[in-house]
């Protein structure tokens, strides 16, 4: 009787991207293809297709007896590197039914065979300091075109004890002296790019640290690390800045100036933003040098059982606003679990829409809810007089809750 009914219960309405694959690399000014798989096709309405940045949409199509399929044109000129493309499915309210988003590669052929790199020496200021290699091609007609995050170009270091270089080539200073950044080009085309390390004014206990596992929004135990003073004179420690999710408990410049051989002490709190893996760092400006110290930080935000979110309503609709005035609307964010609910909204405002009452990391008891209000306020007037134009954003919350480690608040008004 399982089997039976099983097998006559609908299913759920899902799109699924089955072409191109992922990973799938096309050059500047062709097209994709693009083919979409659709179950329960009566729940939806219209189909999209949306790609990254500059790479535009594709455009709709009604939902009918067929699968949907989109035709997207390459901008000629298009910034070679990873681009998605997402299909949406819409349902009879316009709300986001399904949807299904691929990764593909995009490059410029004509580009890989005119290399430009920088003719000047990459210097450093601070060991742990980073700076990306701008390496360029010339495109058809001549334009300059960005080639540092290409898949066709590799890059390695002549001394890793001086300067390493990832994937993307994102040079970081490991130690003081001079050294070259090799590059090649899938396509033929070599060049080395030098690196000089300035010996470093300040010194970090520790380059990295491991956070450890901590749960969402909960305040981890203390670490700290030393720093110090390796010039023949005293120095200022001007800032100590960290990533979000870091509390710095011991800022290091109220033990200013650092006499020469000396150290003070930075001490910091894991508090994780959201789930997953975390990595962030710690950065210490001082007064002999432009470019800060960093200590890279490590660690994983994890769910805490007991914890359960419900959030309604999650599409917001402001109405038609005039330009210099202002509509509000709220949701709720209920915690029907046992357990306290650990809520982060990292910005107090999306375009022209302001959350108005509660913004940062905060809390919601067990059974208890809180409601999060926001605002609309254009300022801009439709491009046209008597027109209106429709304004959308989306709010972006993380919780602890293991099954919903994040929501997306739908937001829209209109502009009169």
């Amino acid at each position: 009787m399982l089997a039976a009914a099983s097998a006559t219960s609908a299913a759920a309405p899902a799109i699924q991207i089955t072409s191109p694959a992922p990973g799938t690399t096309f050059n500047t000014g062709q097209t994709i293809n693009v083919t979409v798989d659709v179950t329960a096709p009566g729940a939806f309405k219209t189909f999209a297709l949306i790609g990254s940045g500059e790479l535009g949409a594709a455009q709709p199509q009604p939902a009918g007896t067929t699968p949907p399929s989109f035709a997207l044109s390459i901008p000629a000129n298009l910034q070679p590197g990873s681009y998605s493309i997402t299909a949406l499915g819409y349902g009879p309210n316009s709300s986001i039914v399904a949807q299904s988003r691929v990764l593909i590669q995009i490059e410029n052929p004509s580009a890989l065979i005119n290399l430009i790199t920088p003719s000047d020496t990459l210097t450093f200021e601070a060991i742990g300091e980073r700076l990306p290699l701008q390496i360029q091609g010339t495109a058809n007609g001549g334009a300059p075109i960005d080639l540092s995050q290409s898949p066709q170009a590799s890059f390695t270091s002549s001394n890793l004890t001086v300067g390493a270089v990832d994937s993307t080539g994102m040079v970081t200073a490991m130690g003081p002296g001079s050294t070259n950044i090799n590059v090649s080009l899938a396509g033929g085309g070599n060049a080395a790019i030098p690196i000089h390390v300035l010996p470093p004014a300040i010194v970090p206990s520790a380059r990295s640290i491991a956070l450890g596992d901590q749960p969402m929004g909960a305040t981890g135990a203390s670490t700290s690390f030393t720093v110090t003073n390796m010039l023949s004179y005293p120095l200022n420690i001007i800032s100590v800045q960290a990533s979000p999710g870091i509390l710095l408990s011991d800022e290091c410049v109220s033990s200013s100036p650092i006499p020469a051989g000396n150290s003070c002490t930075v001490g910091l709190n894991f508090q994780p933003l959201a789930q997953g893996v975390y990595t962030g760092f710690v950065s210490i400006s001082n007064s002999a040098v432009i470019a800060p110290t960093r200590v890279a930080l490590s660690g994983l935000g994890t769910p805490s059982p007991g914890a359960s979110a419900i959030i309604k309503p999650r599409k917001l609709d402001f109405g038609t606003v005039h330009p210099d005035h202002s509509s509000e609307a709220s949701f709720t964010i209920r915690n029907t679990g046992s357990a306290s609910l650990n809520v982060y909204i990292a910005s107090a405002s999306v375009g022209s829409f302001s959350v108005i009452n509660r913004t940062g990391l905060f809390t919601v008891a067990a059974g208890h809810k809180h409601d999060v209000a926001l605002t609309f306020s254009p300022t801009e007037p439709p491009a046209r007089k008597g027109a209106v134009t429709r304004v959308s954003a989306t709010l972006n919350l993380t919780t602890n809750d293991p099954l919903h480690p994040s929501f997306l608040i739908m937001l829209s008004g209109k502009v009169k």
